[in-house]
């Protein structure tokens, strides 16, 4: 984790962070991935943990995700890949996705996003976040 300092523009600051196995739906289909997202002010950096201490790091801009779900744990891309959160071992996932979409919104301001968010003690609403 000492290589996400080298990441880290200067200034950026980490406002959300989630562990756990993610399921990837892309080109290639379905894989699994462990692994830690952070939510910076800037940009999402995936931080990938392979066996045998192997790593690497993932970076997607705010302004290329254009599907927040928050009830199926979820986001996708404008490249028609998704990230689905599977299981947590640190963080929250309705946390850390509702605080994906407040960085979403802030970064774009022209274009839309969706932010679906259901719960037992909420209606189900869907916020189209300008």
């Amino acid at each position: 984790m000492k290589k996400l300092n080298s990441i880290l523009i200067s200034g950026e600051q980490i406002k959300e962070r989630i562990m756990g196995t993610f399921e990837v739906h892309g080109k290639m289909g379905i894989e699994y991935k462990f692994g830690e997202i952070f939510a910076t002010d800037k940009r999402l950096i995936w931080y990938i943990s392979y066996p045998f201490r192997l790593e690497d790091f993932e970076i997607y801009s705010y302004n290329d995700i254009e599907n927040v779900n928050i009830q199926h744990a979820s986001f996708t891309f404008n490249n028609n890949i998704s990230i689905n959160v599977k299981w947590v071992n640190y963080g929250d996932a309705e946390q850390f996705l509702k605080k994906i979409c407040d960085l979403v919104t802030q970064t774009k301001s022209k274009k839309q996003v969706h932010c679906a968010h259901d719960n037992q003690t909420w209606e189900k609403f869907l916020l189209i976040c300008y």
